[in-house]
């Protein structure tokens, strides 16, 4: 949102109303994990955490594997220059 969309009411009430939404988004997944989370004991707990990292890791490795290898850049062996012939000062 650009400092010139302030003055536009259309663009504020979309900006304020996805502001909104977003809160309440978060504030709903908090709630959420809290409730899950008082139930549970510390087990379920470590348990719980020790899922997300490997999905994590397996999931970053997914995204590296599907991006495809990096090209590597080409070796150049000397710059490709126009050959310049010397000059004779004394002719």
């Amino acid at each position: 949102m650009h400092w010139k969309d302030l003055f536009n009411p259309d663009k504020v009430i979309a900006a304020a109303f996805k502001v909104f939404l977003a809160l309440l988004a978060v504030m709903f997944v908090m709630q959420l994990l809290v409730a899950a989370l008082s139930r549970a004991s510390a087990k379920d707990i470590v348990l719980v955490l020790f899922c997300w990292a490997v999905v994590s890791v397996v999931a970053f490795y997914i995204r590296e594997r599907r991006r495809g290898q990096k090209q590597q850049p080409r070796r150049v062996h000397g710059a490709e220059r126009t050959p310049l012939m010397p000059t004779r000062k004394g002719e």
